[in-house]
């Protein structure tokens, strides 16, 4: 679990840094095939950069000077760590990636009451 969370602030800074790219979304929710570019540059974000945290805010760059509470209780801080709250069956992979894990855990018990079964000799 200290491994996976060590991970977090990276798994951060990589998210932060794709949504510094431009990407491309469906113009209509029926999912139609015209595509439109959307310049993720331009709205508000918060990115490392020449090791200090910046914080994009309507177009205007600045240094950001305190730790932030994101709407979804994502807390960055100054020197660059992101600390998150799983939300229920969302599991983080050993390579740090986000997953969703109601498929994968559906049929499994959590059996962490139980004793753990001694050998017989």
């Amino acid at each position: 679990m200290k491994n996976a969370l060590k991970l977090l602030p990276l798994l951060a800074l990589l998210g932060f840094c794709g949504v510094a790219q431009a990407q491309t979304v469906p113009a209509k929710p029926n999912g139609a095939k015209k595509m439109v570019k959307v310049d993720h540059m331009k709205s508000d974000h918060m990115m490392m950069h020449d090791g200090k945290m910046m914080v994009m805010k309507n177009g205007v760059m600045t240094p950001m000077t305190a730790d932030m509470t994101l709407a979804n209780g994502t807390r960055v801080m100054t020197d660059g760590t992101v600390t998150m709250k799983l939300k229920e069956n969302q599991l983080i992979g050993m390579d740090g990636k986000m997953h969703d894990g109601s498929q994968l855990h559906s049929g499994m018990s959590h059996n962490a009451k139980k004793k753990p079964m001694k050998a017989k000799m």
